[in-house]
């Protein structure tokens, strides 16, 4: 029978024992996340941060696992994914590190912005690339630019198009700090508290259940990732191509004029 979890509700992953505190704000009782996804979500955080720590890869967590360290001092447990965020230096390191993460079930994929974590072929999450925007003072999610040959640059431009609540003072960040996450250490960001009041802009006490986001868990495997970014790196390249040549038929009609 589903557990639904209320306020003093308890539950454990692995031996971790939790209890759901009486100050947070449930309105009605949330069905918890099937036992096997949270130990698997606890196997791939672990993982993943020890792989960062032990190659000096800068990182912090965010979003709901941020929120979750601190309600639940671990993963929320209605949870189903992992949110970190990197930075660039990290981005280029980490792109050279992928056959040393995919060991024992475990898989890193290149997407962009970023990296998918992998376990068992199974998405539990996500690495964000954040870069430092100069004019606006900010990090923001960042975004690989691609030049004519499709290879990437050592340059990024920075965008609000999708997450433009995920905009975080240096201040905020840096520098980062060593938190309890379950019965091991991750690095959290500086002001936790303002990092989320950011994000969330509402009563972080306040519990929200999406079903639709936890039904998605299983919807999508390492081979259907493989297959998109392979899809959509051939329709850039043929959308490249034909800027190239179109390009190359302006000059030659001289439409346009490079000198």
């Amino acid at each position: 029978m589903e557990q639904l979890l209320k306020n003093n509700s308890k539950y454990k992953i692995f031996n971790n024992e939790h209890i759901i505190r009486d100050d947070l704000i449930i309105n009605n009782p949330i069905p918890i996340t099937d036992s096997q996804i949270l130990e698997e979500l606890y196997l791939v955080i672990k993982y993943t941060t020890l792989f960062l720590e032990k190659h000096q890869i800068d990182y912090c967590i965010e979003s709901g696992t941020l929120i979750g360290c601190v309600r639940h001092d671990g993963i929320i447990p209605w949870d189903n994914d992992i949110d970190i965020m990197i930075f660039k230096d990290g981005y280029f390191k980490l792109k050279t590190l992928v056959n040393e993460y995919n060991k024992n079930n475990f898989k890193i994929l290149h997407v962009t912005p970023g990296f998918k974590l992998f376990y068992k072929d199974i998405a539990y999450g996500e690495l964000f690339l954040y870069d430092y925007d100069e004019n606006e003072n900010v990090y923001r999610m960042a975004y690989p630019l691609i030049n004519y040959n499709g290879s990437l640059e050592p340059t990024f431009i920075t965008s609000d198009l999708y997450y433009s609540n995920q905009r975080y003072k240096k201040e905020y960040l840096f520098p980062t700090q060593m938190v309890l996450f379950e019965d091991f250490s991750v690095r959290a960001p500086n002001n936790i508290k303002e990092v989320l009041l950011t994000t969330y802009k509402k009563n972080l006490l306040e519990c929200i259940y999406s079903p639709n986001k936890n039904n998605q868990h299983h919807a999508f495997k390492y081979n259907h990732y493989k297959l998109a970014i392979i899809i959509e790196k051939i329709t850039v390249n043929k959308i490249l191509l034909f800027l190239y040549i179109f390009i190359n038929w302006l000059i030659s009609k001289q439409i346009i004029n490079i000198y």
